[in-house]
């Protein structure tokens, strides 16, 4: 896109959701994290959607050992 010229549309104003503090501790990267039974560690996941009648939030649950989404709400 960059070669040919083209850049993203852009719509809307920006939402800024969170302004992170750099002093803070950093909390653990649980992504690297194995688990050993299935359902004994689950993810969170907090997502803001933009849509165009307006803005939606979506919570996800993520089991750590199959790593996949086990609930979700809108």
């Amino acid at each position: 896109m960059r070669d040919m010229g083209l850049q993203e549309t852009i719509r809307g104003k920006l939402v800024k959701t969170m302004i992170s503090d750099k002093a803070a501790a950093c909390q653990l990267d649980y992504r690297q994290f194995q688990s050993s039974p299935p359902n004994a560690l689950w993810h969170s996941d907090f997502t803001y959607l933009a849509t165009w009648t307006g803005s939606v939030y979506v919570a996800f649950v993520i089991d750590a050992y199959a790593r996949r989404i086990v609930g979700w709400r809108a």
